[in-house]
């Protein structure tokens, strides 16, 4: 192809898409405005640049991530080794993890664009675009820097899979085999949903062995090659440790697990799931719309709604019978995997349904616009659902910044410890649990050799809210303060480096 005939592309494919340009432009805005000032820096950002560190400056190539809510089961590395090139790049500087989410957030913008206009049209693709790319909640999600951050692209190209097997046509199979090779890395979560497969497959009404012939051979043995690639962390770790992680899958019923036990059950349960599942679903149009209330049955009214606009569909037959099947099957999946589950129960459980909701609205939006005055009223929705993202991003509350804040409050401890010449440190946090988290990689990359507080040592507090110890507070970082050691001495150099006061591995850290 010379230079006229990719310009020539170039400019056709502008010219056929120049309403999702715009939208991939306003979605690119809105997921990098203010980097820094949103960047959410807690125990998770904390524990995921310390991996980092460990596989690109101490030299230790891994197997696996972070432990999991299952005791004994690992995410896998592919996040991990995914932000080394950043973290290199920018001197380590853990907002060097903005740049691949950033990515993999336009990426998804990208995918249900073409996913959406394959499946059901272009006017869809850029009504599904649009929302994902707008929606407050949509945003702010994509802008979280964790490892599970990629669940909606893998999820959106698994309801691809599904729907294009429920058709008859098997020629995704490939990309299916990538997906369930990302599921290690990913989430675990999405396992319960492979059981669509076989039905999306039976629903398809075709021979599973005529289906394979017409699949391109060279793209399955790629697909096949890098699903190995993918696993083969995962099986080198399994030998090496008597397959743990297998043993803890197995067992994930058998005990309590995440932060406390989970002691729901009943109809109390299924309430607080129905609750998380009306929130989910709804968040690509409203942030909360199921606020608590002080009824003691609540009905999932919300969710109610839903399902019928899911009827109302298929009775219009823009989703076929059997793609019904399958969106509600997906449901009934993520809650009976909640209700069996001991795990303490979470937003990010169901995220994977802000697939289903999106398309859902999609298809009802476009019902409209369809409808006499239709493309007038969605006109209307459109600048009004625009203003409020544009809105909800530009004018978000700055005065509390997570890394900002954090990274303030070691940098000042680091010119003090200069200041007094300390070559080591530790640190006490005045607040309620949640104080601690996000300090241990800042003061490692600061410099700060913190041990553990106690004797013949300076011990720097760091106090949140600031409130609780304001008048020993000399120095203020949005809601974050610092109180200097009370009795301040220079630590002798053997205390600094005895292993008995070094500090314990980050929670879900393990070599």
């Amino acid at each position: 192809m010379d230079t006229k005939q990719l310009r020539d592309l170039l400019k056709t494919f502008i010219q056929e898409n120049k309403f999702f340009i715009l939208i991939f432009l306003i979605g690119l805005f809105l997921r990098v405005y203010k980097l820094s000032s949103f960047f959410q820096f807690s125990h998770e950002q904390d524990l995921q640049a310390w991996i980092v560190k460990d596989i690109l400056v101490d030299h230790h190539p891994r197997l696996i991530g972070q432990e999991t809510s299952i005791t004994g089961f690992f995410i896998g590395p592919l996040y991990y080794y995914m932000l080394i090139p950043f973290f290199f790049l920018f001197n380590m500087d853990p907002r060097a993890s903005i740049i691949p989410i950033t990515f993999i957030s336009l990426a998804t913008i990208v995918s249900v664009y073409y996913i959406y206009t394959k499946l059901f049209g272009k006017k869809v693709g850029e009504i599904g675009s649009f929302i994902y790319a707008i929606s407050p909640a949509i945003v702010f999600l994509d802008r979280w820097a964790v490892p599970t951050q990629p669940t909606l692209l893998w999820s959106i190209w698994f309801y691809y899979c599904l729907i294009q097997f429920a058709r008859g046509n098997f020629k995704p199979i490939p990309i299916l085999i990538v997906l369930i090779g990302l599921i290690w890395h990913i989430h675990v979560a999405f396992v319960p949903l492979l059981l669509l497969v076989p039905i999306a497959l039976f629903l398809g009404k075709r021979g599973i062995v005529i289906g394979l012939k017409n699949i391109n051979r060279k793209s399955l043995i790629l697909s096949l090659i890098i699903f190995l690639v993918l696993l083969i962390p995962f099986v080198a770790f399994e030998f090496r440790h008597n397959f743990q992680q297998v043993k803890g899958f197995l067992g994930v019923n058998d005990f309590s697990l995440g932060q406390a036990k989970e002691l729901r059950e009943g109809y109390y349960k299924v309430e607080v799931i129905t609750e998380y599942i009306n929130r989910v679903v709804w968040s690509p149009l409203f942030n909360q719309v199921n606020p608590k209330n002080p009824t003691l049955v609540k009905i999932p009214i919300m969710l109610f709604v839903f399902l019928g606009l899911v009827y109302f569909l298929s009775y219009k037959k823009l989703i076929p019978k059997n793609e019904t099947v399958l969106l509600y099957l997906w449901f009934v999946i993520v809650f009976l995997g909640q209700m069996i589950s001991k795990r303490i129960i979470s937003d990010y459980y169901f995220n994977n349904l802000i697939t289903l909701s999106l398309m859902v609205f999609s298809l009802v939006f476009y019902q409209v616009y369809l409808s006499k005055s239709g493309k007038r009223l969605i006109l209307i929705i459109g600048i009004a659902f625009l203003l409020l993202g544009i809105s909800k991003v530009v004018f978000k509350d700055t005065s509390i910044q997570e890394f900002a804040n954090r990274k303030d409050v070691v940098e000042f401890i680091v010119e003090d410890m200069k200041k007094n010449g300390y070559q080591c440190s530790g640190i006490n946090f005045i607040g309620d649990i949640s104080v601690r988290y996000g300090y241990r990689y800042l003061t490692l990359w600061k410099g700060v050799n913190q041990i553990t507080p106690g004797d013949s040592v300076p011990v720097y507090s760091i106090v949140q809210p600031f409130s609780i110890s304001e008048s020993e507070v000399v120095f203020i970082s949005g809601n974050i303060g610092v109180i200097l050691p009370q009795d301040p001495q220079t630590p002798d150099q053997s205390i600094c480096y005895d292993p008995e006061r070094q500090l314990l591995p980050l929670n879900g850290f393990v070599n």
